[in-house]
């Protein structure tokens, strides 16, 4: 288990609380399961639809939810945007 930091954007921010916090967690994985067990079900909902990255890469690009993580990461949680 890894001890990293969870930011939140936009909606998840408001949803949450919070602006960031500090977790530990193996994997991706966690910080989804840390979300859905910590928050209320729309800010699990909302997580559904967020894009998640790890240190600035998506974790599209990595191993999706598996994607190992280790002390001092730094995990971005972004709902989808949109305007026009």
């Amino acid at each position: 288990m890894a001890e990293i930091i969870v930011r939140y954007y936009a909606t998840m921010r408001r949803l949450t609380g919070r602006e960031e916090e500090k977790i530990t967690a193996g994997a991706v994985r966690g910080v989804v399961s840390h979300v859905r067990k910590s928050y209320d079900r729309r800010a699990a909902k909302q997580l559904e639809y967020c894009n998640i990255f790890v240190n600035n890469t998506s974790v599209a690009f990595l191993d999706g939810l598996g994607t190992r993580l280790k002390d001092g990461d730094t995990v971005h949680v972004f709902p989808p945007l949109g305007g026009g």
